[in-house]
């Protein structure tokens, strides 16, 4: 059984790796990032609003989930370019500032922010078996 970013959005992680396994023939893989999805997006949320996002789930919780189940989790960690489906300029500004909730005033300012640390173009991912 294979799911493929999706861990993060799962509130009971235990219950459903259960179900993977119910599921799998042989095996099961899970892929995600090490961080979660919308961590490159904190210095934005502290720029922009001073607010701290925390820095929390990550791949190694899930992992540790697994562990405190009784697998034997193999991992592999692996980069992959991010993509922000083919936007550049104004469509990316325009995505960003939807992900912030920030309204169109207050574009200017993201576009300052993003300047300064622009967003990665890598983050790191973490295939896991067993």
């Amino acid at each position: 059984m294979v799911c493929h970013h999706v861990a993060y959005n799962v509130s009971d992680l235990s219950s459903f790796v259960r179900a993977l396994m119910e599921r799998a023939i042989s095996r099961s893989v899970m892929e995600l990032t090490a961080l979660h999805p919308m961590t490159w997006l904190a210095p934005y949320w502290k720029s922009l609003y001073d607010l701290d996002q925390p820095d929390r789930p990550t791949a190694d919780d899930a992992i540790a989930v697994l562990r405190e189940l009784g697998i034997a989790v193999h991992q592999r960690h692996w980069t992959r370019p991010i993509q922000m489906i083919g936007e550049t300029g104004d469509d990316q500004l325009a995505r960003v500032a939807r992900r912030l909730c920030l309204p169109a005033e207050r574009l200017n300012e993201l576009r300052v922010a993003l300047s300064e640390r622009p967003p990665p173009v890598e983050r790191e991912v973490v295939t896991v078996w067993w």
